[in-house]
């Protein structure tokens, strides 16, 4: 894994947030009648059902684990919220998918061993405390 977070603008993230989420390609090419801007147009292929049983999963396997509730509880409060599927939701950002997902991905890989010195809970939990 790298420090290198795999996107810098808004359709390098959405490009990212589907692949993560398994959400589908957009259709291509697609059609534009109205003439509207790149990202208007992204948006109509969005696909809620996908990215909320992604989010369901993710949130079904992690619910109980302290570390999670602790991230999903920081970000929650972000926005005045102490409901963790918002803490989820923020975590999913731009400023925290990269991290966030990474973080996630070692914890399935070993959760046994997953703990408060893994890195990328540390880079997690300063990226939130920021």
């Amino acid at each position: 894994m790298t420090d290198a977070v795999p996107y810098s603008t808004t359709s390098e993230y959405r490009a990212v947030f589907r692949k993560i989420t398994g959400h589908p390609e957009p259709s291509a090419p697609r059609e534009n009648p109205f003439d509207i801007d790149d990202e208007t147009l992204d948006e109509s292929d969005y696909d809620e059902g996908c990215v909320a049983l992604f989010m369901e999963s993710v949130f079904e396997s992690t619910r109980e684990h302290p570390l999670f509730q602790k991230v999903y509880d920081t970000a929650a409060a972000q926005v005045l919220s102490t409901d963790r599927g918002i803490g989820l939701a923020i975590l999913l950002s731009f400023d925290y998918l990269w991290t966030f997902y990474e973080c996630y991905c070692d914890y399935v890989e070993n959760p046994l061993i997953f703990s408060e010195t893994n890195e990328w809970y540390v880079r997690l939990s300063a990226l939130l405390h920021r």
